[in-house]
């Protein structure tokens, strides 16, 4: 079965959420095919949110 595994944290990273992604992640690829997506989603809209706010503006101080 595929399977998309859904995640804004590196599903590797043991640290994150006390292990929770890192065993879910670990779990369903033993039977699986798991594909990881939505790291860096977070980072992306943050880009997209400032590119679209600066192009409202005339100017980077008019964020301030």
């Amino acid at each position: 079965m595929n399977i998309a595994f859904l995640t804004t944290l590196n599903p590797a990273d043991i640290n994150n959420w006390s292990g929770t992604t890192f065993h879910l992640f670990h779990a369903l690829s033993r039977k699986h095919h798991v594909k990881v997506i939505g790291q860096n989603t977070l980072p992306q809209a943050i880009v997209r949110y400032i590119i679209s706010r600066k192009q409202k503006h005339s100017s980077l101080m008019d964020f301030f």
